[in-house]
């Protein structure tokens, strides 16, 4: 409540009951676009018609990852390579981890030389290259912890520090 006993609340009176019904309406909507894109099968309509939940049906939202990623960079510095965290350098706020793991980046030569470039910005002393590594294991499913069991390590990617990259629109990094 708010000044003198008046309701204050965001939504007007009038628009509180059609906002709930088109909050209901969306959370159908999700919940049978997320079930038809599981089962991959559905009413005939929809076979014939693989648009209608489309939005729904993003891979975010039913793409099940069974392994674990991660990335690992080695940076050489005064003749020997040393190990460094990119997790440090590029902290990352959701529990499913940083972009740079997924394989969508991974496989993007383009994504891949704007962190190695960006990594060599970030990085005290300034390494003379850079060497990016992909470490991958299978999930442990219902378990909280992940041991890294059968993990297999394969190279990405080197960049030499020296050499530059244009963006769009021609900003050089």
């Amino acid at each position: 409540m708010g000044e003198a006993g008046r309701d204050v609340r965001t939504t007007p009176r009038w628009l509180r009951v059609p906002a709930l019904l088109l909050l209901a309406a969306l959370v159908a909507y999700q919940s049978a676009a997320y079930h038809f894109a599981l089962e991959k099968t559905g009413p005939a309509w929809l076979v014939r018609s693989p648009y209608t939940f489309w939005p729904a049906t993003w891979q975010m939202f039913t793409y099940l990852d069974k392994r674990h990623s991660r990335v690992e960079v080695m940076a050489y510095v005064d003749g020997e390579w040393e190990e460094r965290d990119l997790e440090a350098l590029f902290p990352y706020r959701w529990e499913s981890g940083p972009r740079y793991a997924r394989s969508s980046f991974r496989k993007n030569r383009t994504r891949m030389r704007t962190l190695a470039q960006a990594t060599c910005h970030r990085m005290e002393p300034r390494p003379e290259k850079l060497r990016f590594s992909v470490t991958r294991w299978s999930k442990t499913i219902g378990s909280a912890e992940q041991p890294k069991k059968g993990a297999k390590t394969d190279p990405i990617f080197d960049w030499a520090c020296e050499d530059r990259i244009s963006l769009p629109r021609g900003k050089v990094l």
